[in-house]
């Protein structure tokens, strides 16, 4: 016999599943009114609407990662976006708004898990794989082309709508402005052009992929065309960057050709260095 409580709960959860906006804030209100905050949802097509409501600056690091994880944990299968505005009460503006990508919450998830927890286990990864194995993430520089980044020098995946980056006079176009990142400016460089390929920014986007990268005090973000995914690769098999092997534009940026993965592998300091030589 099913017990009605729990047939009850399951119900519950599948309509959060298909993006329930009413079931979705019942759920987060459960847990975030305690801590004074209220959540209004609402949708439209494929993205979520959540509205965060306190008295005192809602706690952006906190709610994003505590919503993002909620969301996951529900396994959200409608929609693409989730919007997170966060308000000060008895205010129409909000302080503060922030995107994630619902698609890509797994994702998400297992980096946010090894840059807190500095461990190598990802969901889909049995334990029996060897610890020499170095985190890759995998991204897309057009539409065939793709490089790996070390995990351990990235800070946050984020995804920005272009009319959030604000433009500066640089003299190189590899440049495409500033983003204001948890209260910091954080400058967003364009991969793609930099290593010699075409821009990463596309006339009409309204949306761009960014990697916050750090290096000892060094910050910036890349902005690539797409992301791809979490791998681990054994470095045993790879080769270095040897003279010729690559376009000039490309070659000082490469730390190494990966023969068991079929890909390069980015030098994220000399990307950093080169930056911030030039600024």
């Amino acid at each position: 016999m099913v017990n009605p409580r729990q047939e009850e709960r399951q119900k519950i959860i599948e309509l959060a599943q298909q993006g329930d906006p009413d079931t979705i804030a019942g759920l987060l209100n459960h847990k975030l009114r305690p801590e004074g905050v209220s959540v209004q949802v609402s949708r439209q097509q494929d993205c979520l609407s959540i509205f965060l409501t306190s008295r005192t600056t809602p706690d952006r690091d906190f709610l994003v990662d505590f919503i993002r994880q909620s969301l996951s944990k529900l396994k959200v299968k409608s929609g693409k976006i989730a919007e997170i505005r966060g308000y000060l009460q008895d205010q129409a503006d909000p302080v503060w708004v922030e995107a994630i990508e619902l698609e890509n919450l797994a994702l998400q998830k297992a980096l946010s898990a090894w840059l807190q927890e500095s461990t190598s286990l990802f969901p889909w990864q049995t334990e029996t794989l060897p610890e020499v194995r170095t985190e890759m993430l995998r991204i897309y520089l057009n539409a065939k082309d793709t490089a790996l980044l070390p995990v351990e020098y990235i800070k946050a995946v984020l995804k920005l709508a272009v009319n959030d980056i604000l433009p500066v006079p640089y003299p190189s176009e590899i440049v495409l402005g500033i983003y204001n990142w948890r209260g910091e400016m954080l400058w967003l460089v364009d991969l793609n052009r930099l290593l010699g390929f075409s821009s990463a920014l596309t006339p009409y986007a309204t949306e761009v992929h960014a990697i916050a990268l750090q290096v000892e005090q060094q910050l910036i973000a890349v902005v690539v065309s797409d992301i791809h995914d979490l791998e681990r690769h054994d470095l045993d098999s790879l080769q270095p960057p040897s003279p010729g092997l690559f376009a000039p534009s490309l070659q000082s940026f490469v730390q190494g050709y990966l023969v068991s993965a079929d890909s390069i592998i980015l030098d994220v300091p000399s990307i950093l260095q080169t930056f911030t030589q030039n600024t």
